[in-house]
């Protein structure tokens, strides 16, 4: 089994929506069932300081694929600003997790992007495939409306009403688009981990695609369900996707909630190479 850890930097600072990226980090791969040691570093530490000092808190993080009392992993994972915290635990399920930030308040902290995802696969492995990416849908509430520019700082009336003013992929609006598109060839198997990190539901397709092996609900190990459409994944919860685009072109990933992926963000790109394929695809008349 391997063990993969996709970390976000996190934004707890007032957002640049236009500007600031939430960029995955990937790290960390061992052995499953062997003991895992994480090192849990306050890394965004220039912001740590600021607010540590200034208002006295420091961080912990939720992984419930940590079993164990105490909220898990929540207090083994508390550090405070300019420490360092260290712990291990035994993967005993294979998945796709999400984790969390579990430090007061944690849906403020949620919505400024602390999460991410963890891959834990099976001893087999997972099934070969040409390529695989990272994509995870987040809501924003900025005190700003869509679009306006320079530091939008958090809305707590419109995070308490579930009101956000943004719907985006990988922290950003064109955070999966343009010059950040995925990029692939026709006929390649192309795998999407995608997971909803903050507060409302996903419903995730592609337009143009259809999703030949989906593994809903993070359950990487079940058989999957065949050819699907859409699918919903829920806060905190994720999918394992699996597709192949046998005809060139921009296929668009959007939550088909569709105002929130044109009006609000929630809009992604995936760029096929290939040779045109007529006897699949043409205009008639």
């Amino acid at each position: 089994m391997k063990y993969q850890f996709i970390f976000p930097v996190f934004l707890f600072i007032p957002l640049l929506i236009l500007q600031t990226t939430v960029i995955p980090l990937f790290a960390v791969y061992n052995a499953v069932p062997d003991l895992i040691l994480i090192l849990l570093v306050f890394y965004a530490i220039s912001y740590g300081q600021i607010f540590g000092t200034v208002l006295g808190f420091g961080f912990g993080f939720l992984f419930d694929l940590i079993t164990g009392s105490l909220l898990g992993s929540a207090m083994l994972s508390k550090t405070k600003p300019d420490e360092t915290t260290v712990f291990q635990f035994k993967a005993r399920r294979a998945g796709l997790f999400i984790y969390h930030c579990a430090s007061p308040h944690i849906p403020t902290h949620i919505a400024n992007g602390m999460y991410g995802m963890i891959l834990v696969e099976p001893k087999e492995g997972l099934r070969p495939v040409d390529k695989e990416f990272y994509v995870m849908q987040a809501d924003m509430y900025t005190q700003g409306v869509f679009g306006q520019k320079g530091h939008q700082a958090l809305d707590p009336e419109k995070l308490k009403n579930e009101r956000p003013e943004y719907f985006v992929f990988n922290g950003r609006v064109g955070g999966v688009a343009g010059e950040n598109a995925i990029h692939v060839k026709a006929g390649e198997t192309v795998r999407i981990f995608f997971g909803v990190g903050t507060h409302i539901a996903s419903n995730f397709h592609i337009i143009g695609g259809i999703f030949d092996r989906l593994y809903p609900e993070g359950d990487i190990i079940s058989p999957p369900h065949r050819n699907v459409q859409t699918t919903i994944v829920p806060p905190g919860g994720s999918a394992m996707i699996e597709t192949t685009f046998d005809v060139p072109g921009k296929y668009l990933m959007v939550d088909h909630s569709l105002s929130r992926a044109i009006d609000k963000g929630a809009l992604g790109e995936i760029i096929v190479d290939g040779p045109e394929l007529p006897e699949m695809f043409k205009k008639v008349q």
